[in-house]
C-alpha cells in the first residue's frame, strides 16, 4: 500500500486535470479493495490488464508475496511493448514504480513515450537514491555519507539494508547513467474516494457517551512517508520509531523539520534487531513530545506551509500542471 497510494493519488490529480489515466493493480487484496475504491469513484478510468508469465516461486529465493510479485513485473516486462503500442487511443505518458526502473526502461525506450518514475519518498531520500552510484561502487564507505551536494551528511546506520549488499536488487537499480529530471508533484495527500477506508479500526474514537470529541495530539509513527506527509497536513507532531526501508531517512527528515522526535536508541526493527523497548520508555518520550509546545507550533506552521503550496497557486500545483503540460 506504500507504494500503491500515492499512485493512485496522483491518477486522481491527472483526472482533475482531464487526462485519461489507465491503470494496473498488483498484489493484495487489501490493494485490490483500494482499487476497486478508485474506479468506483472514477468510471471514466480505463483499466488496461497487464497479464504476467507465470513464476516458480523457487527462483525467487523467497516466499513474500511483494517480491514474488515483482519478481514476476520483471521477467514479464518485455510484455509492456505490444501492450503499450496497442492502446487505443495512443499513450502520451507511462508513470511506473522506482523499484522497476531496470526492467521498464529497456523496454519504452524504442516505443517513444515519455516516461517518468514515481518516487514515493522524502526529497531526502530520493537525493540519497540518485547520488548511490556515486558510493555504492566503492567496496568500503565510512560511517557517514557524505556525497550529496548541499545536504547534511547521512549516517551509514540510517541506509536501508538491502541497498549495502552487493549485486542486490536495489543495489542495482540506479545505473551509472542517472535518473531523468525531477518534478516534485507533491503533496499527495488523501482523496476523496479513500474516505472510509480506514473508519473501522478508529471508530471507538466517535463513540464517546458524554459526547466529548477526541483530537489527536501527537502520534506514534514508524515514518511510512505516507503517514509522514498526512500527519504534518494536518499538523500533528510525530514521534518516530522507523522499523525498515527508507523510515530513518523520513525519521531524520521529521527530527531536522522539528515536526517531531526520534529517539535512536530504541533500533532499527525487524527480526534481526533484538532490542526490547518497555512500555514506560515509549510512554516517557509520548509525554515529553507532548509537553513541547515548540513542536506543536513548528507542525501548525508546517501544516499551513503545505495548505498553501497544494492550493491554488501553489508551488505544487504550478509544478503539477508544468509536468503535465510535457505531453498534453
Amino acid at each position: 500500500m506504500g507504494h500503491l497510494t500515492p499512485f493512485l493519488r496522483l491518477a486522481t490529480k491527472l483526472i482533475h486535470h482531464h487526462c485519461r489515466v489507465t491503470p494496473h493493480p498488483t498484489v493484495s487484496l487489501t490493494e485490490s479493495q483500494f482499487i476497486s475504491r478508485f474506479l468506483s469513484a472514477f468510471p471514466q478510468v480505463t483499466q488496461l490488464q497487464f497479464h504476467l508469465l507465470p513464476l516458480d516461486p523457487s527462483t525467487a529465493n523467497s516466499n513474500d508475496p511483494f517480491w514474488l510479485r515483482f519478481e514476476a513485473i520483471r521477467l514479464s516486462a518485455h510484455l509492456l511493448s505490444p501492450l503499450l503500442t496497442s492502446h487505443s487511443p495512443p499513450l502520451d505518458a507511462l508513470i511506473y514504480d522506482v523499484s522497476l526502473i531496470s526492467s521498464v526502461i529497456p523496454v519504452i525506450e524504442s516505443l517513444h513515450i515519455s516516461n517518468y518514475i514515481l518516487f514515493p519518498s522524502s526529497a531526502r531520500m530520493f537525493s540519497l537514491f540518485s547520488h548511490f552510484p556515486n558510493f555504492a561502487s566503492k567496496a568500503i564507505f565510512g560511517d557517514v555519507l557524505e556525497v550529496i551536494p548541499g545536504f547534511k551528511p547521512i549516517p551509514r546506520s540510517s541506509i536501508p539494508p538491502l541497498p549495502l549488499i552487493p549485486d542486490s536488487l536495489f543495489a542495482n537499480i540506479v545505473k551509472e547513467d542517472g535518473l531523468p529530471p525531477v518534478f516534485a508533484v507533491g503533496t499527495l495527500v488523501p482523496c476523496e474516494f479513500e474516505k472510509g477506508q480506514w473508519d473501522e479500526p478508529l471508530r471507538w474514537l466517535n463513540e464517546h457517551e458524554d459526547g466529548s470529541v477526541v483530537a489527536v495530539g501527537g502520534l506514534v509513527s514508524h515514518c511510512g512517508w505516507n503517514l509522514v506527509i498526512e500527519t504534518a497536513w494536518h499538523g500533528v507532531t510525530i514521534l518516530a520509531w522507523p522499523q525498515g526501508g527508507d523510515q530513518k531517512i523520513n525519521a531524520e527528515v521529521v527530527e531536522m523539520s522539528g515536526v517531531g522526535m526520534w529517539e535512536k536508541s530504541w533500533g532499527w526493527g525487524g527480526k534481526d534487531d533484538q532490542m526490547v523497548v518497555k512500555g514506560e520508555d515509549v510512554g516517557k518520550r509520548i509525554r515529553e513530545m507532548m509537553g513541547k509546545e515548540l513542536l506543536r507550533v513548528q507542525a501548525a506552521q508546517i501544516r499551513e506551509e503545505a495548505r498553501k503550496a497544494f492550493g491554488v497557486g501553489g508551488n505544487c500545483e504550478r509544478i503539477f500542471k508544468q509536468f503535465v503540460e510535457e505531453w498534453k
